[in-house]
């Protein structure tokens, strides 16, 4: 099976157990979907056959939380406190914030992906709980 295959199947467990529509790279490599209410992007390299998982978090405020909000992301980088083994950043193109983690999927068993990719959509909405106003933030949102 090459890593492109593993990767579709890995893709397809995670669909089921999350009973969303199925998962499957298109020709370019890439399929989004919207898991545990945050918008992920998977883009699979033929080149280094290595799966990048990117789940959006919204905008960068402009207001003076922004310089807030930039050093929570520096700490929640270190050392991957905050990121489950991922890292944060801005999306170049679209100028969102987003976790991104990678696999190399012929080293991912279903089950241990599916936690792996539910790990990183709670940590994203943990981090979109920190782009809200205070007054919404629920106390259940700490880190995984």
């Amino acid at each position: 099976m090459t890593a492109r295959e593993h990767t579709n199947t890995l893709l397809k467990a995670l669909s089921d157990h999350m009973a969303t529509p199925a998962l499957h790279l298109g020709m370019e490599g890439a399929v989004s979907a919207e898991i545990l209410g945050s918008l992920f992007t998977f883009n699979f390299s033929e080149e280094t056959e290595e799966l990048v998982s990117c789940a959006c978090i919204g905008a960068l405020p402009a207001d003076a939380k922004r310089e807030e909000i930039l050093c929570d992301f520096m700490q929640g980088n270190y050392a991957w406190a905050g990121t489950g083994g991922g890292i944060l950043g801005l999306d170049a193109e679209s100028g969102l914030l987003c976790l991104s983690r990678r696999f190399s999927p012929d080293r991912e068993v279903a089950q241990g992906f599916i936690e792996k990719i539910a790990q990183q959509a709670g940590l994203a909405q943990y981090w979109q709980s920190r782009l809200a106003p205070k007054e919404t933030i629920s106390a259940a949102a700490v880190w995984v």
